[in-house]
């Protein structure tokens, strides 16, 4: 293991100790206090502040029963005044035994300490807004395709009032392709650029200045002209931490496609190859169709592939 990581974790399981950041005195260790860049001599209360705000922001990036665990031993979400009364609600909370919690515990360690170790590195790492969920829904049943994706977002730090990303939609070359897009629920559009044939980037004014912590949720529709001018397959490959995503397809009556598979940890580059790797579906029988994917791996693509039916 990194040793750098390593102390970082043990400077993490330090605070946890005792009434964790409820204690009158917090005195991270010096692995922590480097990765933060926290002076000796900064005020108590302003420490335990911004360890609080750190330390939500990091779990965001760890599975739930991890998040649960480590902010519940640190005193965060919980005020019993030693760290086994804090275990032991947790082991009621997650439906398991203090062993295991405490299993938890130590892997939970490692991953906010990672997450603190990687945004010291390179702070430009740290995104204002972090997915947190995605959902997309592409309907076929009409002549114009439409995809609408809800992004559930988590704001990084309070006073957030923009959403940037961007969105590729793979088409034949040689053919222009313009989409029509709006936003359906959480802002309102600002800006929609091309930045390659088949990629724009755009940025939504959100509906209202967020919080902390706080959860929103952006829903974007998406008209393309005609169905020729896609591929068959709707996915998300996840640049970051995003803990879960949902793909539905509406196949219509007579269904668009012949069959249907599930795209589940595939490399992008073989999206095209038009082979089943994973679920497959039948269109005739179930014309809507849905599937779900956690923990998702950073670059690998997830959602549905088909195959077209012919032209009536």
């Amino acid at each position: 293991m990194d040793p750098e990581l390593e102390r970082l974790a043990d400077d993490l399981a330090a605070l946890h100790r005792g009434r964790g950041l409820r204690r009158p005195t917090i005195e991270p260790g010096p692995a922590l206090r480097e990765a933060l860049q926290l002076s000796q001599v900064e005020d108590p209360v302003a420490v335990r502040r911004r360890l609080v705000r750190e330390f939500k922001a990091a779990t965001a990036s760890i599975a739930p029963d991890l998040r649960v665990v480590f902010l519940h031993a640190c005193a965060i979400s919980c005020q019993d005044a030693t760290l086994r009364d804090r275990l032991a609600r947790v082991a009621e909370v997650i439906d398991r035994d203090q062993r295991t919690v405490r299993r938890r515990l130590v892997q939970a360690n490692l991953g906010v300490a990672g997450y603190l170790q990687h945004r010291a590195r390179d702070p430009s790492s740290t995104e204002p807004l972090r997915v947190e969920s995605m959902r997309s829904i592409m309907d076929l049943r009409g002549p114009a395709p439409v995809q609408t994706t809800y992004r559930t977002v988590r704001a990084a730090q309070p006073g957030i009032t923009s959403f940037r990303d961007r969105f590729g939609i793979p088409h034949p070359p040689g053919r222009p392709l313009e989409p029509q897009l709006r936003v359906v629920a959480g802002g309102e559009l600002e800006v929609l650029e091309q930045q390659s044939a088949s990629v724009w980037g755009l940025q939504v004014r959100l509906d209202h200045v967020l919080d902390a912590e706080e959860l929103h949720e952006i829903g974007i529709e998406v008209t393309i002209p005609d169905r020729d001018l896609i591929r068959p397959y709707t996915v998300a490959v996840p640049l970051g931490p995003t803990r879960a995503f949902t793909a539905t397809v509406h196949f219509g009556d007579p269904p668009a496609a012949t069959r249907a598979w599930a795209v589940d940890g595939l490399l992008p580059a073989a999206l095209d190859d038009g082979v089943p790797t994973s679920r497959t579906f039948d269109p005739e029988t179930t014309p809507d169709v849905t599937v779900d994917f956690t923990r998702l791996q950073l670059g690998l693509a997830y959602g549905l592939a088909w195959t077209w039916a012919q032209s009536p």
